[in-house]
């Protein structure tokens, strides 16, 4: 009588589970993180979309944009846009001379970190004829917060690079970095969205720098990043 072999079976079992597990965790991560290319209006983004968030996209006239929108809350916690701002179209003349649209365009990425919200904003100039399009230069770069005049930022920086390190490129990378911050000095300055505990928890640190709990100081380091393709 042939003898059933046990251990080749558990062996077996275990290098299926082993595979299955190690499956259902590559399933899990790409679930958590998704990259997703969106169309705007001359150029495409590249937007990181989480399992809480729902993408939105609108178009109205010259300005595409997408919005982020927490499905818990229902606020919206980012938005990226794309507005044309202006065209000048060229007849090109002679044998090598090149026809085409000159579009300006400013693209902007407005974050939220609990009651301020900073966009960071370029404009570009794109070269366009036909079905062909080239990115010509950022013509200006912009950092700000654009819904409060109390926070401020400190220590920005804005970097904005061709990925190809030259110029006309079909794609461009910006980024800003900053510090939000918030000095409270009254008790009608640190309520609602600006008290301690809604500061804290949309990731501030803060610290009481008077006798009174609405006496403090309120830091949160930022980054935006940006990728933008014709």
């Amino acid at each position: 009588m042939k003898r059933f072999n046990f251990k080749a079976l558990f062996a077996s079992l275990l290098c299926g589970a082993l595979v299955l597990s190690a499956s259902g965790l590559s399933s899990t991560a790409h679930a958590a993180k998704s990259v997703q290319e969106v169309q705007l209006k001359l150029t495409s983004v590249e937007i990181q979309l989480k399992p809480n968030l729902e993408m939105v996209r609108t178009e109205t006239g010259d300005t595409a944009t997408v919005k982020l929108i927490d499905r818990k809350t229902g606020e919206t916690t980012e938005t990226y846009s794309e507005t044309i701002e202006s065209v000048k179209s060229v007849q090109g003349k002679g044998i090598n001379a090149a026809s085409g649209n000159y579009t300006t365009v400013t693209v902007k990425n407005n974050k939220k970190d609990g009651p301020v919200t900073t966009e960071l904003a370029a404009k570009l100039k794109i070269y366009t004829n036909s079905s062909f399009r080239q990115i010509n230069s950022i013509e200006s770069k912009t950092m700000k917060i654009t819904n409060s005049n109390s926070a401020t930022l400190e220590d920005k920086d804005i970097v904005a690079i061709s990925t190809s390190d030259k110029f006309p490129t079909q794609e461009v990378e910006i980024s800003g970095s900053a510090t939000i911050t918030y000095k409270s000095t009254s008790s009608a300055s640190a309520t609602g969205a600006f008290s301690v505990s809604a500061l804290t928890a949309a990731g501030f640190e803060v610290s009481i720098t008077g006798s009174h709990e609405w006496e403090f100081y309120a830091r949160k380091p930022i980054d935006i990043g940006l990728r933008y393709k014709v």
